[in-house]
């Protein structure tokens, strides 16, 4: 058996899409908790349970993370949301 090859690991890892966004929740003055809580049910098919807790850390914190993945999905969510006036921001991971 001979040494690993680690230029391969190297390689394949290099090819691995890393192009990850977070779409983040911000708090405002603007809507209420009812509301925002059912618009992230919609747009994010979160229950209501999951709804809730990121928007009360949104509320407590000013912003709060309640997606991950790819900058297409996340921006068709964040569309949607703007829509409805839920204030929002993508970052890049």
């Amino acid at each position: 058996m001979g040494k690993p090859d680690n230029n391969k690991k190297q390689e394949s890892s290099s090819n691995i899409k890393t192009d990850n966004y977070r779409l983040i929740l911000l708090n405002d003055d603007d809507n209420d908790f009812d509301y925002v809580i059912r618009s992230l049910v919609e747009a994010c098919g979160f229950d209501y349970e999951k709804a809730e807790q990121c928007t009360l850390l949104a509320h407590l914190k000013g912003a709060y993370r309640i997606l991950s993945g790819e900058r297409e999905k996340i921006e068709k969510i964040q569309n949607y949301l703007n829509t409805k006036n839920i204030h929002t921001k993508i970052e890049k991971q």
